[in-house]
């Protein structure tokens, strides 16, 4: 079976062997993205009049150079002529520069775009800012519908956790040590929900445990203690090295094979002799201390027209409204000053201008985000 995974922006076909027994051979941090699938469709025309390439044009927005330069590249190639017969095949040549040698009869070749579908691509990512959400991915194999639990580690140095102790992330809106992940579940979801199989490689997340965390900072604000953010600042490489350990248990393992999988980003087999990999490093994660907090400073990059004023009379609501409704990840946090940048004008609106009373039967929108 293969994944196509992206890793470092280069994209590869990892081919992995069948295993007869339950087996976990790969886990990373990584984002999950989606494309969009372009295929060709060759279309074939007759030609009786240079009105033809103003036809193809408003159907297609091909200029003429673009339909001379696909139909000469195209006839070149004899697999595009298949479907002519031998007559419509005299009718078939280079088109000059100027289209003055075409005559009545003569075929034109040229190619378009057509929405092949969508696809998923695995992007496995190698940093990561406090408060910034993350997907950690599981590859198994033989442990479809089977639980398992992902811890995220300290590595390298003592930064935010002492070497190889958990570290405290967060998983929906709890703050854990580990997670527990049902094999195959994103699948079924796809599954699921794309009746119309618009999505074309759902396969790739076959025998793939993953679920979505983040990485608040969860240091202790007693002055005694220092915050997470803190910590990193202040060591040598300004960054916490963090990996994975994956407990991939199966009460289903058959006598006298292994009873679990222990699966440990960085490190190498133990004297038990449990299976672990990724000793190159490659699915090591660096914790960065930049944060998405908001303040007078933040919120001025983010809009740019907003008076100092304005700021500082809403920074404090900002937050209230950020920590009441669980807005706590960079990703939700962009989403939400956004919309409410772009209603408020950049918080100098707190109701609607362009409306009287009467438009809203009373009810004028009010507020940063214009509610009515």
């Amino acid at each position: 079976m293969a994944w196509d995974i992206l890793s470092k922006a280069i994209s590869a076909q990892v081919n992995f062997p069948e295993f007869k027994v339950p087996h976990v051979f790969a886990a990373c941090f990584c984002d999950i993205k989606e494309e969009n699938v372009l295929t060709k469709k060759t279309i074939r025309k007759t030609w009786n009049s240079n009105a033809l390439y103003n036809e193809i044009k408003n159907e297609h927005d091909l200029s003429f150079a673009q339909v001379r330069e696909m139909h000469n590249r195209l006839i070149q190639d004899p697999g595009n002529l298949n479907s002519l017969t031998d007559a419509e095949r005299l009718k078939v040549h280079n088109i000059d520069s100027q289209g003055g040698n075409m005559e009545v009869g003569d075929i034109v070749i040229y190619e378009v775009n057509e929405g092949g579908g969508r696809k998923k691509v695995i992007e496995q990512k190698m940093g990561v800012r406090l408060g910034e959400e993350v997907w950690l991915a599981v590859f198994t194999a033989n442990l479809s519908k089977e639980k398992i639990i992902v811890k995220v580690l300290q590595g390298r140095e003592e930064v935010v956790a002492p070497v190889d102790t958990p570290v405290e992330f967060m998983y929906s809106t709890e703050r854990v040590k580990e997670v527990e992940i049902e094999v195959d579940w994103y699948y079924q979801r796809l599954l699921d929900q794309d009746k119309n199989n618009e999505i074309i490689n759902k396969d790739i997340f076959k025998g793939v445990a993953i679920t979505r965390v983040s990485f608040e900072d969860l240091g202790v604000l007693d002055k005694a203690q220092k915050t997470w953010k803190e910590k990193i600042e202040n060591c040598i490489r300004k960054k916490a090295k963090l990996y994975l350990e994956v407990d991939a248990h199966t009460k289903h393992s058959a006598e006298g094979q292994c009873k679990w999988i222990l699966y440990c980003g960085g490190q190498e087999r133990d004297e038990n002799q449990f299976w672990k990999g990724g000793i190159t490093g490659e699915d090591w994660i660096e914790l960065l201390a930049e944060t998405c907090s908001l303040s007078s400073d933040s919120i001025k990059q983010m809009a740019p027209h907003a008076s100092k004023a304005n700021i500082d009379k809403h920074l404090e609501g900002l937050k209230q409204a950020c920590s009441d409704n669980e807005i706590s990840t960079c990703l939700r946090k962009v989403h939400f000053l956004a919309q409410l940048f772009h209603e408020s004008g950049s918080l100098l609106y707190t109701s609607e201008i362009n409306a009287s009373n009467e438009d809203y039967g009373g009810f004028k929108g009010r507020g940063l985000i214009q509610l009515t």
